[in-house]
This record gives C-alpha cells, sequence and structure tokens, in this order.
C-alpha cells in the first residue's frame, strides 16, 4: 500500500457522523428537580409557583378527592412541552380581566374566599414553625441576584444539588446531563452562588469551601491561606512541623495560623441550617404494618397542596376574551397542569421505591433485630426499569419512618460484604460497627485503622485496613492523631 502524500493528507474532507443527545423540556427538568429535593425544600418551590402563577391555589381537605377525580380528565397533549412565560404585561391582563368579571367571580358556587384564606392562613402558620432551610435562604437570594429566568432556574438546579453541609458534591457535568443546561453556563452560575452567604457554600470541596472563605474575610495573601492551599492534606493530619518545613516556617508561627484563624473557619457552611434540635423531619416515605401485613404510604405533610382555580379554567372558553387573553391562560394553564403532574409522578417514583423495599427487606421492617439485605441503587433502578441517577436523586436527604424508627432513604442501600458464616451484611453494618468501635475507644490511645480491621474480623467480618480507613471518612471521624485528646 503506497504512503498518503502530505498534500492527500492536508486535503479537506466532509465528514458526516450521527449522534444522539437528549434534550430535556422544561417540564422534564422541572420533574427531575422535583424528585429531587425533599419535602421541606417542596414546600419553598410550591409558594414560589403560587406567587408566580396567579392560577394555581391551595387545595383544602374538603376538595382533595374532587380534584382528583377532575384532574384525571386532562390529557397529555394539553399539558407536554408547554413553557412558562410570565411578565408584568400578565399581571396587567390578570388585573383586568378581575375588574371585568368579579360579578361572575362572586357569584361562581365554586369560589369559596373565606375557604381559600383559612387554607393560606393554615398553611401559613404551619409553615411558621419550621426553621429556614439552606435551600429557603440561598433562594431568596438568587431572587435578588438573577433577573434572568434561566440563570435562576440553573441556580436552583445548582442548590437544590448541595449536600446537608451546604457542599456541591455532584460534577456540573453530571448535572448538565441530567437538566441539558449547557455545563458552562452552570460553571458561571456556580461562581455567583458561591458568592453568597454563608461564606463558602456551593464549594465542590472542603478545602475550597475554606479558600473561599479566607478570600471573603481578605485573607487571600496570609499564612492561612497558603497552608490549606499547599499543604490541606498535613493539615487535615495535624502534621505541624511538615507544614512548617514545606512552607519555610516557624513551627509556632504555623500553629499561631492554624489556632487564630483556620480554625475559625466552618468546615460545614450549610449544617446551621439543618441543626437535629429545630429541624422537623417529614418522612416522603411511611410503612405500617397491619396484621402482619406491610404498607406503604406517601404523605403530603409539610406542604400543601395544589389545584387550578376552576373559575378561571371556565373563563378561558369564554368568547369574551382577547386573542391575548386567551393566550395568557393557555400558558398558566399549561405551567399549571405540568407543575401537578411533576408533582404526581414525583410521589409515584417514591411509593414504588417504597413498595420495593417492604418487598426486598421485610425482615428489617416486621422483626425488630431483622438486618438489611445488601442491595445497591442498581439493583432497585433495574427492578423499577428507572435510570440509576434518577433512584439516586430519589433517596437524596429524603427519609422513610416505620416501627423501628426513622431512617435516611440511602441508609437501605449499599455494598455487600459476607461475614464468617457466610451471611451477607451490609455497608451500613460495618460503618456503624466501626463508629460503634470509635464512640467506645481510649480517647489518650485511640484506635487505628489496622486495629479496627482486626477487631472486625474477631467478631467474622473481614474489612480491609483501607476500606476501614474510607467508611471512617464518610462517617467524618479523624484518624488517630486528629482523635487523640491529650490530658
Amino acid at each position: 500500500m503506497g504512503r498518503l502524500s502530505l498534500k492527500q493528507k492536508m486535503q479537506p474532507k466532509a465528514d458526516f457522523k450521527q449522534t444522539q443527545k437528549i434534550l430535556m423540556s422544561q417540564t422534564m427538568q422541572q420533574g427531575i428537580f422535583l424528585l429531587q429535593i425533599p419535602n421541606l425544600e417542596l414546600a419553598a418551590v410550591i409558594e414560589t409557583e403560587l406567587e408566580t402563577n396567579p392560577l394555581l391555589e391551595i387545595l383544602s381537605e374538603e376538595e382533595a378527592i374532587e380534584e382528583e377525580e377532575f384532574q384525571e380528565d386532562d390529557t397529555e397533549e394539553e399539558i407536554e412541552n408547554k413553557e412558562i412565560d410570565f411578565s408584568e404585561k400578565d399581571f396587567d391582563i390578570l388585573k383586568r380581566l378581575d375588574e371585568d368579571f368579579k360579578e361572575h367571580f362572586q357569584q361562581s358556587e365554586t369560589f369559596d374566599s373565606n375557604s381559600k384564606d383559612n387554607d393560606l392562613k393554615n398553611y401559613i402558620e404551619a409553615s411558621i414553625v419550621s426553621k429556614e432551610t439552606l435551600f429557603d435562604y440561598l433562594h431568596r437570594q438568587a431572587r435578588e441576584t438573577f433577573q434572568n429566568e434561566e440563570e435562576l432556574n440553573a441556580a436552583i438546579l445548582i442548590m437544590g444539588s448541595l449536600d446537608e453541609r451546604g457542599l456541591l458534591r455532584s460534577p456540573l457535568s453530571e448535572l448538565s446531563a441530567l437538566s441539558g443546561i449547557e455545563e458552562s453556563f452552570l460553571q458561571a452560575i456556580l461562581k455567583v452562588v458561591q458568592t453568597f452567604d454563608p461564606p463558602g457554600v456551593a464549594a465542590t470541596s472542603l478545602k475550597e469551601s475554606l479558600l473561599t472563605q479566607l478570600e471573603i474575610k481578605h485573607l487571600k495573601k496570609t499564612l492561612a491561606y497558603s497552608i490549606i492551599e499547599n499543604e490541606f492534606e498535613s493539615l487535615l493530619q495535624g502534621k505541624l512541623l511538615k507544614i512548617a518545613k514545606s512552607l519555610k516556617k516557624d513551627p509556632k508561627e504555623v500553629a499561631s495560623e492554624i489556632k487564630n484563624r483556620i480554625s475559625h473557619l466552618d468546615l460545614s457552611p450549610g449544617l446551621s441550617f439543618s441543626s437535629e434540635l429545630i429541624q422537623n423531619i417529614f418522612p416522603e416515605i411511611i410503612v405500617r404494618e397491619e396484621d402482619g401485613i406491610l404498607k406503604v404510604e406517601v404523605p403530603k405533610e409539610g406542604r400543601p397542596e395544589l389545584k387550578i382555580k376552576r373559575e378561571y379554567l371556565k373563563l378561558a372558553e369564554s368568547d369574551s376574551l382577547s386573542d391575548e387573553e386567551k393566550r395568557f391562560f393557555k400558558q398558566k394553564i399549561a405551567s399549571a397542569r405540568s407543575l401537578l403532574k411533576n408533582l404526581s409522578q414525583r410521589e409515584s417514583t417514591l411509593k414504588r421505591i417504597g413498595e420495593w423495599l417492604i418487598q426486598n427487606q421485610k425482615d428489617f421492617f416486621l422483626k425488630p433485630e431483622g438486618k438489611l439485605k445488601p442491595f445497591s441503587m442498581l439493583d432497585l433502578a433495574k427492578d423499577l426499569e428507572l435510570h440509576e441517577s434518577t433512584i439516586a436523586r430519589a433517596v437524596s436527604s429524603k427519609y422513610l419512618s416505620c416501627d423501628r424508627g426513622i431512617f435516611a432513604l440511602r441508609n437501605f442501600f449499599s455494598v455487600a460484604y459476607t461475614a464468617a458464616n457466610g451471611e451477607d451484611i451490609s455497608s451500613k453494618t460495618i460503618k456503624d460497627l466501626i463508629e460503634s468501635l470509635i464512640k467506645e475507644e481510649d480517647k489518650g490511645l485511640p484506635l487505628s485503622d489496622e486495629v479496627i480491621s482486626q477487631k472486625l474480623r474477631e467478631q467474622g467480618i473481614f474489612c480491609a485496613r483501607r476500606t476501614v480507613a474510607k467508611y471512617r471518612k464518610s462517617l467524618q471521624l479523624g484518624n488517630t492523631k486528629q482523635r487523640k485528646r491529650h490530658f
């Protein structure tokens, strides 16, 4: 075979490549977001929807059954692929309609203002007892910062992905793939969110969070910043002399900087919004046992139920409306129905997860000493024919209540280990044992990871030292140097 000449190699060539790309509609993006956030944050999102869509209102308990039958009549074509477009002009339209049809509304049998006022009052009173969540706090700042709806939606996606410590553990590439928003755009929005209060929030790592906190305090050129930026691992391990030698500083100066500056930084910027002493937990799934039979319920406690105002639906068909007014109604009705559909889908997914759990973890729910069987999220995803990332978001920051107590949904999914007797045990069981051993250790002579591994082996559980170290870090427990107390 002859060689290609340079001229041949440099010739332009048309190359066609067929690729597949998932384009997510705004409705799909909203569905993913609603599935991910817990009930308390969902209540804040619903409150925002009530403010921006005048066709939505809170559903009273008496209307729940009737509204469920009413929604079943809606067709899929009516609610898919609709965009939200709410402007000041729309407010003018609504105001004019309210004035023109005031008498119509007053005479409507389905419109009971006293009842609606009471529903809203009850909801507001119920919300007062709940401490403001990190999402609530950041959402208020985002609404004051971002004027563009696209920017605000990207910010909400990022804020809804933060863990309880206020850090962003999900890669932007993953958020981009799931939402359809460009990764570069998310990166730009993330930079803005990272300037929000509390300092250090939305950082992608503890190191980045601490550095951000120093930057906000205008301490970027200090020794403290240099220690965290260049010797972070040594700092975590308490290797003061190594830090001093590496940075060519006096150990006393390093110790003073750690004590006076670094020790005052917040390791968990978002944790103050999730204090166990004052935070209300609303379980997303409730498992009850009745005569030996397990039943699953997805409660709606902690958030209001919504419905579309019936009087506006009737008015939308009126011949007295202009084309502009009809366009307004169609957009708002489509937006409201999309929200209701996504909320219903969220409830359905959580119920399917609950039903899968009672089928596969029956002993745990029925027996006081029942152990969790080792199942992964992938096992659940395959059985429910959903993507594993969907399951991960569905169980994130959510809880299940049963006769044995309240448990984080993530606790039901783990890696399998085999004990000496051949019995499968979950990684959660291993973590619980490690935490128990460390809790009972001599603080003057703490256990090393190797010793913990040996103690587990004595109980018939084979867990390597490296695995012990990984689980210990996930429990946010320090190593022997960090745990040691000098009396």
